[in-house]
C-alpha cells in the first residue's frame, strides 16, 4: 500500500501473504497519520506471488477522507487494471480510529 501526498508516492507497507485462496482476508493493520487539511490518497496494489513469479492483479486508489467520512467503518472499491478500467474484483477496506 502506498500513500500519495502531492504526487509523491511513498510505500506504507505490505500485507501478509496468503497462499492458495481466491478470496483472501488480509488482517495486517497499517497505521497512518491523517490530517483533514491535506488531500492524501491511498494506492493499493494486489499481486499474485508464487514460485513461478508475480502477476499484477489490480489496483485501486482513493482519498483517505472517503474512508474516514464513511460511517460504516468499511469501504469497498473495484480493482482496476493497468489501463485504469474496472475489473470484476473488489477490495474491502476496514478502518478504525487508533
Amino acid at each position: 500500500m502506498y500513500v500519495d501526498n502531492n504526487g509523491t508516492k511513498q510505500l506504507v507497507g505490505t500485507s501478509e501473504k496468503i497462499s492458495d485462496n481466491l478470496n483472501p482476508d488480509f488482517t495486517h493493520n497499517f497505521n497512518l497519520n491523517f490530517s483533514f487539511q491535506l488531500k492524501m490518497f491511498l494506492i493499493v496494489e494486489v499481486w499474485d506471488i508464487d514460485p513461478s513469479g508475480k502477476e499484477f492483479l489490480g489496483k485501486c486508489s482513493f482519498e483517505i477522507g472517503e474512508i474516514i467520512g464513511n460511517k460504516k467503518k468499511y469501504f469497498e472499491r473495484y480493482l482496476q487494471d493497468t489501463h485504469n478500467k474496472n475489473i470484476h474484483s473488489s477490495l474491502l477496506i476496514r478502518w478504525e480510529r487508533a
